[in-house]
């Protein structure tokens, strides 16, 4: 059976070539990245023309770097194992059992089967620890991290098959180095060849684990944050009673708005006293205009707060800041929200409440900042035990 030539010297210096060119022009395409904007607006179509070339150009640079890379090894490899480096294939009919050879030697490579299957070893190793990194990770917020994690260890059982299959090529009497004389033998595959294979694989197999985290913390996510709820859904699930003077059928009084009208004094309030509940946060929002905030306070103790305690007993506190309401004159009603939080105790995840500006709506600041109780990757839910709402709105 013939032995073909994979790689000659042409073909090496060929492959370096492109390399070189498409490596310029996909550094170009970086670098035009890099450039400050106005420089680039000055390129004009140009500019253009160069992106469109180093997008061209990066599959390209990736395809000659890796054939030039393995034809650089298997030269090299030719010439340990006593054959003459052919210039040109066709010089020798592609037939590597014509090409000079100084002595015969068989086998020289076999140990590239050992170090591919040990490698494979390796790699299944690494993929367990962090298959099981994964259940202790997740285990006790999802029954469904079972589940992944039995088809992340069966799935990276592949390492440890494809490792031993090629260990099997070690065997001197069926299989042959890719730079031998088959003589009716089978090619082993080489050590370039495994560890791009282990790459790919690996790079799969990092995909896997990464998915696994993934769709674990979406589900469990979906289930106890913000994914997927809506804020009518959040707001009928209230158990908490809330109570003010200052809202009267469904209106705002003047005096807690920050108009000519108002005095910018913080409502007069009163809510539920819930058992276990260590201390309370107040979040007001116009509702009207994408959630403006007018009022947080993230460390009440008490259940009930005189009209203006932004001037009294909470004056100059960094944490109860309140802005009274000041819609755009002629702007129609606005809804005023407040709501009230108990909490068990102050979450771990640090965070940083936004005042006076747009932010998050009242759902959301319960789901993803206050019902936190550990900071971490993993975001334990539970830390508020009740919440409750009252809604008015106010207008010039």
């Amino acid at each position: 059976m013939k032995t073909t030539i994979k790689y000659d010297k042409r073909t090496s210096k060929i492959f370096k070539i492109v390399m070189i060119i498409t490596g310029v022009l996909f550094l170009g395409f970086i670098m035009l990245f890099l450039m400050p904007e106005e420089r680039v607006d000055a390129l004009g179509g140009f500019a253009i023309f160069l992106v469109l070339l180093g997008e061209a150009a990066i599959p390209i640079f990736l395809i000659s770097t890796v054939v030039y890379i393995s034809s650089v090894v298997y030269l090299k490899r030719l010439e340990w194992n006593t054959f003459q480096v052919p210039d040109r294939k066709a010089d020798y009919d592609n037939d590597l059992s014509r090409v000079p050879r100084t002595e015969a030697i068989e086998g020289r490579y076999i140990g590239d089967s050992y170090i591919a299957f040990y490698i494979s070893v390796g790699m299944y190793i690494l993929f367990l620890v962090l298959d099981i990194l994964y259940l202790v990770k997740w285990k006790k917020y999802e029954d469904s991290s079972i589940a992944l994690f039995i088809m992340l260890m069966v799935g990276h059982l592949l390492y440890l098959v494809v490792g031993l299959l090629i260990r099997r090529q070690r065997n001197f009497d069926k299989y042959v180095d890719d730079v031998d004389i088959r003589n009716g033998k089978k090619v082993r595959m080489n050590i370039v060849e495994s560890i791009g294979l282990f790459i790919v694989l690996g790079l799969i197999g990092a995909f896997s684990v990464v998915t696994a985290h993934t769709m674990t913390k979406y589900v469990y996510k979906s289930r106890y944050g913000s994914y997927d709820k809506e804020l009518e859904d959040f707001k009928a699930k209230a158990t908490m009673s809330i109570s003010s003077p200052n809202l009267q059928d469904g209106r705002w009084d003047d005096v807690i708005t920050n108009t000519d009208a108002g005095s910018n004094l913080s409502p007069e309030i009163s809510f539920d006293n819930v058992e276990g509940a260590e201390y309370y946060v107040i979040y007001m929002v116009d509702e009207s205009a994408n959630y403006w905030v007018h009022w947080i306070a993230t460390d009440i103790r008490e259940t009930t707060l005189p009209l203006g305690a932004n001037k009294d007993k909470y004056k100059g506190k960094a944490d109860f800041r309140y802005v009274g309401p000041y819609p755009p004159a002629g702007s129609g009603d606005h809804e005023y929200t407040i709501y009230v939080y108990a909490l068990k105790g102050k979450p771990d995840i640090k965070a940083e409440y936004d005042f006076d500006r747009i932010s998050l709506r009242g759902d959301y600041l319960y789901y993803d900042r206050l019902n936190v109780s550990k900071d971490g990757d993993i975001k334990e839910y539970g830390n508020v035990i009740a919440y409750g709402y009252i809604s008015g709105v106010y207008g010039r």
